[in-house]
């Protein structure tokens, strides 16, 4: 169980001013693959990166006595079903398509009952390709530790092993 860790000044201000829909702090990251991804390796994957940020784990609550005061805790009821997502897109779509689904899902808030992110592999794109959307709140990570995440998802050789899971 990891110590709870607070919410930067500029983060709860982010946090608080969602209240109107208009202003959602939401980053949606879209990579277009060459092929698809074997379902299970990407599970592992994404389990193995959850290890590697506790916040991905982790959701936003109040501080105990100090209501204005966010912090990350524990997610004890945390699962990867909750947060990972496989979509085939019908037979002859197009990247368009794919990139529509993905505005929608970005244009949607989040449940704050939860961690505040979203992946999803759109699959069935014009010759195998795939589309991987990685949708996250802006107090979980910014444009640059996005792409850090997608480090820990992807590998520049196909051939690469899936990492272990930490214990």
């Amino acid at each position: 169980m990891n110590e709870p860790a607070f919410l930067s000044q500029n983060d709860t201000i982010m946090w608080t001013v969602e209240a109107d829909p208009l202003l959602r702090s939401t980053i949606m990251g879209i990579a277009v693959l060459d092929s698809t991804p074997r379902w299970d390796d990407l599970v592992a994957r994404v389990e193995h990166a959850t290890h590697m940020v506790p916040t991905l784990r982790q959701r936003v609550e109040k501080a105990p006595l100090h209501p204005t005061t966010l912090m990350w805790i524990d997610d004890p009821m945390f699962s990867l079903d909750h947060h990972l997502h496989r979509l085939a897109l019908p037979r002859g779509a197009s990247l368009d398509d794919a990139l529509q689904l993905s505005r929608t899902s970005a244009a949607s808030g989040f449940d704050r009952a939860r961690p505040l992110w979203d992946f999803t592999l759109v699959e069935g794109l014009p010759g195998g390709g795939s589309v991987w959307c990685m949708k996250a709140h802006h107090v979980l990570t910014d444009g640059i530790g996005s792409v850090q995440l997608a480090a820990h998802l992807f590998d520049l050789d196909s051939s690469a092993p899936p990492p272990a899971t930490p214990t």
